[in-house]
């Protein structure tokens, strides 16, 4: 993807690459409305371990894998931490309801606080996994956080921006396009109110 990313860059936008560790990729399905990013999993864990939010982040994405202690050498029957801490989980969850283990689906709830209401006690298979998903990593978090953690504010995008939205571009004697820079212009490219 940053391969592809790179071919397309536009200097104005700074570095657009994806990388998981520093939460500008998110993981999911939006058919079902769940998503996660790796801080997702890293708050969990930091309090469980008693880690840093911010190294938890780190361990979760690459080659480091978890024994007694983290390591970059490949533990003899382990996998990296990304499969091992937010894979394997969500397999067990997504087994448990598909397989209808019901006493180790609602021993899995309970630590994860997700509690279903009404209605939704009653699914099973698919609709419930995709309720019990939904409450566990609802997608509308994980875009809130990477929106709110990662995009410019509007004032500063607009700045970058306001050459591509306002299509008051003048013609300059040598056959380029240069913006009009009249007060509708100014007032796009510095995000004023008036």
């Amino acid at each position: 993807v940053n391969t592809l990313i790179s071919t397309y860059n536009d200097e104005h936008l700074g570095d657009a690459q994806v990388y998981p560790e520093q939460g500008t990729v998110g993981f999911g399905s939006g058919r079902h409305g769940w998503a996660f990013t790796l801080n997702t999993f890293a708050k969990m864990y930091a309090v469980k371990f008693g880690v840093d939010e911010e190294k938890m982040v780190k361990h979760l994405w690459g080659d480091w894998y978890w024994g007694k202690k983290w390591t970059r050498e490949a533990v003899a029957g382990g996998q990296r931490a990304f499969c091992q801490f937010c894979m394997e989980p969500l397999r067990n969850l997504f087994n448990a309801v598909m397989n209808r283990e019901k006493d180790k689906l609602e021993k899995m709830m309970k630590a994860l606080n997700i509690v279903l209401r009404g209605d939704e006690k009653e699914l099973t298979q698919k609709k419930l996994l995709k309720a019990v998903m939904q409450k566990f990593l609802p997608a509308s978090e994980t875009l809130l956080e990477m929106i709110v953690t990662k995009l410019p504010s509007p004032k500063t995008a607009q700045r970058y921006r306001a050459d591509q939205l306002y299509m008051g571009a003048v013609e300059q004697e040598d056959g380029t396009l240069a913006p009009n820079n009249d007060k509708y212009f100014m007032g796009l490219k510095n995000c004023d109110p008036k």
